[in-house]
């Protein structure tokens, strides 16, 4: 894998992921309060459903799953991939110190207590109420999509539906164990769109750069 990394400079784009988690750490550290409420009239009519917490706990690893695949089969598509990644995320940190922000829509009492809503519980500990919007839980979750759709060494019509049908549920469980507000959700689509003609579009320079740089495996 070391001598993988080293090809093409990959080690570099590698590094997006751990730089991040530092700089999310630290503004979940600093920014916790003094923020604008995140809200609109339809986040009450959506049921909390603590099954959407497994879905939830997924986006990880699909974006890990996503870039490892990518990384050992397509080496022009993990750069595009890894620099969707770092441009969407680090924006949506700088959107978090610029307009802080923050939801108060969590469940404090469940009705039918069970091992999943205890689960729910450990999150709201886990992660604070704040730094929401736009979703990085969206943002991440169409990063996966493009990635292997944009992929051409990937032409499995099965295993896309699979990555586009666990996005989809991934994105809706964020409003549905209220840890986010539709407003949320719809930030991060506007924002990943936005992204996406940076880095995918057939005609975005950066796209045709990085797919010029790689060198023949």
């Amino acid at each position: 894998m070391i001598e993988r990394l080293k090809k093409n400079h990959l080690w570099a784009y590698t590094l997006v992921l751990p730089v991040y988690l530092i700089c999310f750490y630290t503004v979940e550290y600093f920014v916790t309060d003094n923020y604008h409420v995140m809200y609109m009239p339809l986040d009450d009519k959506i049921p909390f459903c603590e099954w959407f917490s497994l879905p939830y706990i997924l986006w990880m690893p699909m974006l890990i799953a996503a870039a490892l695949y990518l990384l050992y089969n397509d080496t022009a598509g993990y750069k595009l991939y890894m620099t969707y990644v770092g441009i969407s995320f680090f924006s949506t940190l700088l959107i978090y110190v610029i307009y802080p922000n923050g939801q108060e829509l969590r469940v404090t009492s469940f009705e039918n207590p069970n091992l999943l809503t205890d689960f729910v519980q450990y999150l709201y500990s886990c992660d604070t109420n704040t730094n929401v919007c736009p979703s990085l839980h969206v943002i991440g979750s169409f990063a996966a999509v493009f990635g292997v759709f944009h992929s051409k060494k990937l032409r499995s019509a099965a295993l896309k539906f699979i990555i586009i049908v666990s996005a989809a549920i991934i994105a809706l469980s964020t409003v549905f164990i209220k840890q986010h507000s539709v407003v949320d959700v719809f930030a991060g689509i506007a924002l990943s769109a936005a992204v996406w003609v940076i880095v995918y579009w057939r005609a975005s320079a950066l796209r045709k750069r990085l797919e010029g740089s790689v060198k023949e495996e």
